[in-house]
């Protein structure tokens, strides 16, 4: 079961000319339902960036509901139904792990409180887990990973978040034959004292003008002309792992992608490489033209980083249960990686 979400650039490096003709397909897709909202040609959600992911419900042969992370999918699957396993999981020494297992503990109480609709037994619900008052909260905003979200008191939100205990972005959904739907089918008001987001039409808030249009196209046009002219890049498993992690370590260190950097010359002794390279730089162009064509403010809450406003994190786009994630990886990808040198210190 996929657990993390790839980048749409990214497409290209792994897969390819499937993965480039995917990308092209999932940005056209984006553009055509922004221009028309009510006739969309994929499912675009907002992406949060919550901390941790979590997983919740029941297997259909389960005489009780459970609480996991992603250890659900490791080699040896690991849940939680009861607050006696989480005790003797999680070592009471480490700060880390006693604070996400007061998160678990908190959502578990929950999970195991309600009664399960019967077209909902049988389904394991994937969210991000957006904050958990019993380990501290502000009243006005939360932060559960990089992203700070404020939000009006008065506001409906802010009243929701007033009366809940835990807050949940849910993403998907699964059954027993492991299918993952990229749909919330999760009903709200079905748990008690539990902020869920509320469902929105994403296409619905954004300004997608003639001129960004305009612009979208042309760069969109200008990656299909690079790519054609790439003729001597092999995307093996090694170069591709090797390219991904050159361009992650040019966001790290805000260097232009294609700037030569000596760890990873071997990239380098491909004729065509730089045409791969401004390829995927157009695709990021276009990607972020959509981006900035989507109404954050309309959805209720302010972003932030180290208390300066900051883009929304972005979107999650669904084709054939097939997520894709839209975000400004020179923002988002770059606070990450301050966040967790910080955290090394």
């Amino acid at each position: 079961m996929q657990t993390h979400l790839t980048h749409l650039e990214d497409m290209v490096v792994t897969g390819g000319k499937a993965g480039f003709d995917d990308a092209i397909t999932y940005l056209i897709r984006v553009a055509e339902t922004f221009r028309h909202p009510n006739v969309p040609l994929c499912d675009i959600q907002l992406k949060f960036d919550g901390s941790p992911s979590v997983f919740f419900g029941k297997y259909s042969y389960q005489d009780k509901p459970f609480v996991a992370t992603k250890s659900l999918f490791a080699k040896t699957p690991k849940l939680f139904q009861s607050d006696d396993e989480l005790d003797n999981h999680f070592d009471p020494e480490s700060k880390h792990e006693t604070t996400l297992k007061i998160k678990l503990s908190t959502l578990l109480k929950y999970v195991q409180e309600s009664n399960w609709p019967d077209d909902e037994f049988g389904l394991v619900f994937n969210a991000d887990m957006l904050f958990c008052k019993l380990e501290g909260f502000a009243p006005t905003s939360f932060k559960p990973n990089t992203i700070e979200y404020r939000y009006n008191p008065k506001s409906i939100i802010g009243k929701q978040i007033a009366e809940a205990v835990i807050g949940l972005h849910i993403h998907s959904y699964h059954g027993d034959s492991g299918n993952v739907r990229y749909k919330n089918k999760f009903r709200h008001g079905f748990f008690k004292e539990v902020f869920i987001t509320p469902s929105v039409s994403v296409p619905h808030f954004t300004t997608f003008d003639s001129f960004k249009q305009e612009k979208f196209f042309h760069h969109l046009t200008r990656a299909i002309m690079f790519w054609r002219n790439i003729h001597d890049v092999p995307l093996t498993t090694d170069n591709s792992a090797a390219i991904k992690k050159y361009i992650n370590h040019c966001i790290r260190e805000k260097l232009p992608i294609s700037t030569y950097v000596e760890k990873y010359k071997h990239i380098f002794d491909y004729a065509d490489i730089n045409i791969l390279f401004s390829c995927l730089l157009e695709l990021i162009e276009a990607k972020t033209i959509l981006l900035s064509s989507i109404n954050y403010d309309l959805f209720g809450f302010e972003t932030t980083f180290d208390g300066k406003p900051c883009p929304h994190e972005g979107i999650v786009v669904i084709i054939d249960d097939k997520p894709i994630k839209f975000v400004d990886r020179t923002v988002f990808s770059y606070n990450n990686f301050l966040t967790q040198q910080r955290a090394k210190k």
